[in-house]
């Protein structure tokens, strides 16, 4: 029965469930994970360290970029002209 539906022009495929497959978007190359910085970087006890982000806006017509001291807490933002790398350095 099932090779004469095959076969008939409105016979029906039967479903197959989706692969999720592997999300490649933004994956950085030889990327170190924020869970493995320092202990002393960790607990905030040494000022001078440094977070640093990117805020991107509608249709990334605009971007600011944020740096936060990590003991203090004292926040820095930056109006850059595109959301870029060599405009972040």
């Amino acid at each position: 029965r099932k090779e004469l539906i095959i076969c008939l022009r409105q016979g029906k495929t039967t479903r197959r469930p989706r692969s999720g497959g592997v999300d490649r978007r933004g994956q950085i190359p030889e990327m170190v994970s924020i869970h493995v910085r320092p202990p002393e970087i960790e607990d905030r006890l040494m000022p001078g360290h440094w977070e640093g982000d990117l805020i991107k806006g509608k249709a990334n017509a605009s971007s600011v970029g944020t740096l936060v001291e990590r003991t203090s807490g004292y926040l820095m933002l930056v109006k850059m002209n595109d959301a870029t790398a060599t405009s972040a350095l």
